[in-house]
């Protein structure tokens, strides 16, 4: 059922990525932004980090976090995933608080984002939590 969520979550945050970097090189206004706000985040220079578009950041983002979740036997990839989670979840966080204290502006579909990475993150959270207490209550006799 988890992992169902999960890759209903990633395949999500991987198409609303894809729509924003489509719109960002598509010139005329989103058709659908009901926080007004997605062309002034979209269009500003926020939305580029060193250079390169935060949405296909977050395209190639949802793609190494889909592939390193398929695999639950392997450890290394278990504890890769959980590492990357925390990573996007900062990042996101880090870009929400830029729409929101510098760019006064939110993106509805940054918003949605910023909701898939967070409940991945806190799916995560969980389950690493879960796994830690059920290892140390194997120890004890």
């Amino acid at each position: 059922m988890m992992r169902v969520l999960k890759n209903t979550l990633l395949i999500s945050g991987f198409i609303d990525s894809c729509y924003l970097l489509l719109y960002k090189y598509h010139l005329e206004r989103m058709s659908f932004c009901p926080t007004h706000g997605c062309d002034t985040v979209n269009m500003s220079h926020y939305s580029d980090f060193f250079g390169i578009p935060v949405a296909f950041i977050g395209i190639i983002g949802y793609i190494v976090l889909f592939l390193t979740q398929l695999s639950s036997k392997n450890r290394f990839l278990n504890l890769t995933y959980t590492l990357l989670i925390f990573i996007a979840f900062s990042f996101s966080t880090y870009l929400t608080l830029t729409e929101l204290l510098i760019i006064h502006a939110v993106c509805f579909w940054c918003a949605i984002s910023f909701m898939f990475i967070s409940t991945l993150t806190f799916i995560e959270l969980y389950s690493f939590i879960s796994n830690l207490y059920l290892s140390r209550s194997r120890l004890r006799p």
